[in-house]
C-alpha cells in the first residue's frame, strides 16, 4: 500500500513540475517583444470582401494593445479600383507596407467597419522575433 501511495505521489509531483515547465516555456521572454497575427472577416466594400490580416509587434515587457505597431501590407497605392484590379491580374504589385497604431487598426477594424477581428499569437523565439521585427521595418522603410 505505501509503494502504491508513493507511486501515485510521485506521479502527481512529475505531472504537475511538467505542466509547469510548459506553462512557462510557453511565455514569451520579457525581453523579447511579441508578434500577434491578426485576421480580418469580410467587408461589404468591394477590395474587402476577402478579409485581410496585419502583423502586430507589440514592445518586450509590455503585452498590451497600447504598445503595438501593426505592419498592414494591403493599403492600395492608388484609389482607383480598376487600376488596383488590373495590375492584381498582370502580377504588378500595387500595394505599400505602412505602420500603423494597434489600438487604431483594431478600432478601425472592430468599431468603425464592425468586422470580426481574431488575433493568435505567433510562437517565435527571441532570435526569430527579432529577425522579424528587423525586416517588417525595412520593408516599411524602403517603401517611404
Amino acid at each position: 500500500m505505501r509503494q502504491l501511495f508513493a507511486l501515485l505521489l510521485a506521479i502527481t509531483v512529475l505531472a504537475f513540475v511538467r505542466s509547469a515547465r510548459a506553462e512557462e516555456e510557453a511565455k514569451p521572454a520579457a525581453s523579447a517583444p511579441t508578434v500577434d497575427l491578426y485576421t480580418i472577416g469580410p467587408h461589404g466594400d468591394f477590395p474587402s470582401r476577402l478579409g485581410h490580416a496585419i502583423l502586430c509587434v507589440r514592445e518586450a515587457g509590455h503585452d498590451d494593445a497600447e504598445h503595438g505597431r501593426c505592419y498592414d501590407y494591403g493599403v492600395p497605392e492608388s484609389e482607383d479600383m480598376i487600376k488596383v484590379g488590373y495590375t492584381a491580374m498582370r502580377g504588378v504589385p500595387s500595394f505599400r507596407p505602412i505602420v500603423v497604431g494597434e489600438p487604431t487598426v483594431l478600432h478601425f477594424f472592430k468599431e468603425t467597419q464592425g468586422r470580426q477581428v481574431e488575433k493568435q499569437r505567433l510562437p517565435l523565439s527571441p532570435e526569430e522575433t527579432q529577425k522579424l521585427v528587423t525586416s517588417l521595418d525595412r520593408e516599411v522603410k524602403d517603401e517611404v
